[in-house]
């Protein structure tokens, strides 16, 4: 969990979209570390890959996973991850 938190810090963001619902999420070029997380947490939540090479022929792919849960927030709001850290 110390990696994930560490993780979230460097790389990682909460989102709360127009309809309140916030998520946590991660975003990465190498998919290994997305899986990781997702099987840290013990998530089945899907994880999308972007097409960067379509803007940029130099740059890669990336990957996203994005969680909503309640839970999760209101924890990590108490290490200060908020929107905008």
């Amino acid at each position: 969990m110390a990696y994930v938190l560490g993780f979230i810090f460097s790389d990682g963001y909460v989102h709360t979209n127009k309809r309140g619902s916030s998520y946590l999420g991660f975003v990465s070029t190498d998919l290994e570390i997305i899986e990781k997380i997702r099987r840290i947490l013990k998530s089945n939540h899907k994880i999308s890959r972007r097409n960067r090479r379509s803007e940029n022929p130099n740059w890669k792919d990336c990957y996203r996973l994005q969680i909503g849960n309640k839970h999760i927030l209101e924890n990590l709001e108490n290490f200060g991850i908020i929107q905008n850290k």
